[in-house]
């Protein structure tokens, strides 16, 4: 909300004023969200608006796409809020409705030609690359979904069209192409800021998996009984039911839940309970729906339905206790009992907090930097002259890039605390390079070409390049050894 703040305001895609870090992981989602933002000049009602209409537009689809059986569509809707994960993540003012509505399109439209047995064209293909790639842009790592289905009409298609199959590709694709390459020119770099600090953050490469992602898998199951249980359902019954009927699309579809379950291992999942389910379990709700008999189909609905209403955290009923939204020692929180009455407070409490348009603690000293992680709240409260140095590194364009304090325990899963190097602080106050240690200072000085040097420059863009073909890395493996040697 800081950077569509500053979006409106006319101070660029920024988080901090004074640099150019993408922060925001989710770019379809921040347009959407600006237009109505700049729109309406109200940032929590509207984005919720947002949420709501594309989480409707997910039961107009299935509607359309079942309107022979409509009992289907019924089903999905009980199943669906019986998921503490998928009712929270719905209605949460991220991204994850838009990446559900954009997965629901795409799998009903495949779902429904390969029924019908239609051919792919040269159409069908662009429009399914096309939806996939504003999926990617509107989250990254929703390509593993996506993959295996586009693979599969890919070569399908090269059969009956040959490189005109190369030509809808191509031209499906040209949102998340131009994306990338906007991303580069303007921010330095292809991938959002929060990639290069979370995925495997602070230098650390785990084993296979997380020892995290266990953790993260127990949590879910035992808050939200539904969500794994309906998912695990759909993966083995739908695969089993799918081979016997040749039903390759959902089959496909059920490797690219897979995937972004085996993601979530890898990764250590994520501070968010449940977040990272959200779309797999949508997929499986389609995946049961479509492939069910109608007696086990609503079996399936009224067994999720019962165990959602009567669950310790019910999505149905909305029942919550304060003292469950403590975080545990996993690290994983409960974000939407933990965040409720804090929300309230900001929308009925104006006088604490303006959550409106306009300019917000005007009195703030831009030459003073603060270092602070929990940067939601207090980025957006403090408008945008206060200069912020996030130490979890999702807005940092340098601390990304340095190893974490402790990646294998540290608190957050995936948010990692680094130690803010001697000078950087009074970088950032002054716009000058005060950072003490050699190797470190000259990295930071070809980062700052990146990030505050003007864009269209024969110098920045060689720094672009050589900056992502790892050309100054051995700088930052020079800072490590330093830092090893004095501890």
């Amino acid at each position: 909300m800081r950077t569509v703040d500053n979006f409106v305001h006319g101070y660029g895609l920024t988080w901090n004023t004074f640099e150019r870090v993408q922060g925001y992981t989710h770019p379809l989602w921040m347009l959407l969200v600006s237009c109505l933002y700049a729109i309406f000049g109200e940032g929590y009602f509207t984005t919720l608006a947002l949420c709501f209409a594309c989480s409707l537009g997910i039961v107009l689809v299935a509607s359309r796409a079942w309107q022979a059986d409509r009992t289907k569509l019924l089903a999905m809707v009980a199943i669906m809020v019986s998921s503490k994960s998928f009712v929270d993540y719905s209605t949460s003012g991220l991204e994850n409705p838009l990446t559900h509505l954009l997965a629901a399109v795409f799998f009903f439209t495949l779902f429904v030609k390969t029924v019908t047995k239609a051919e792919v064209t040269e159409r069908w293909l662009c429009q399914m690359v096309l939806l996939a790639s504003f999926g990617y842009v509107n989250r990254a790592d929703t390509v593993l979904l996506y993959g295996p289905s586009l693979a599969w009409l890919f070569v399908r298609a090269w059969k009956t069209l040959g490189v005109k199959s190369l030509r809808a590709c191509a031209i499906g694709a040209l949102p998340a192409v131009a994306w990338i390459a906007f991303s580069t020119i303007y921010y330095g770099f292809p991938l959002p800021n929060t990639a290069y600090a979370k995925l495997a953050g602070g230098h650390y490469h785990p084993p296979l998996f997380h020892s995290n992602g266990i953790a993260y898998f127990k949590n879910s199951l035992l808050w939200d009984p539904v969500t794994l249980p309906v998912v695990a359902v759909a993966l083995l019954a739908g695969t089993f039911i799918a081979l016997r009927r040749r039903r390759y699309d959902v089959l496909l579809g059920l490797v690219g839940v897979a995937a972004l379950l085996v993601y979530a291992m890898r990764i250590g999942g994520d501070y968010m309970s449940g977040r990272l389910f959200a779309l797999p379990y949508l997929m499986a709700v389609l995946v049961l729906v479509e492939m069910m008999p109608s007696k086990v189909r609503w079996s399936i609905a009224a067994a999720a339905f019962v165990i959602g209403l009567l669950g310790p955290r019910s999505p149905i009923t909305g029942h919550w206790e304060p003292k469950l939204t403590e975080r545990g020692e996993t690290g994983i929180l409960d974000d939407h009992s933990f965040h409720r009455p804090g929300n309230l407070n900001i929308v009925f409490s104006r006088e604490d907090f303006d959550i409106g348009h306009g300019r917000r603690f005007e009195d703030v000293d831009p030459a003073q930097a603060m270092v602070w992680g929990a940067i939601g709240y207090h980025g957006f409260g403090r408008g945008p002259r206060l200069r912020t140095i996030d130490n979890l590194a999702l807005t940092d364009a340098l601390l990304a890039r340095l190893p974490a304090r402790d990646p294998e325990h540290s608190w957050g899963r995936g948010h990692l605390f680094r130690d803010v190097p001697e000078g950087y602080v009074t970088s950032v106050e002054t716009g000058e390079n005060r950072i003490t240690d050699p190797a470190l200072h000259a990295y930071y000085d070809k980062l700052l070409i990146l990030t505050t040097g003007p864009i269209f420059t024969a110098e920045r863009m060689k720094t672009i390049w050589e900056m992502n073909t790892g050309r100054y890395s051995h700088w930052i493996e020079e800072y490590q050894q330093h830092l090893a040697s004095k501890n």
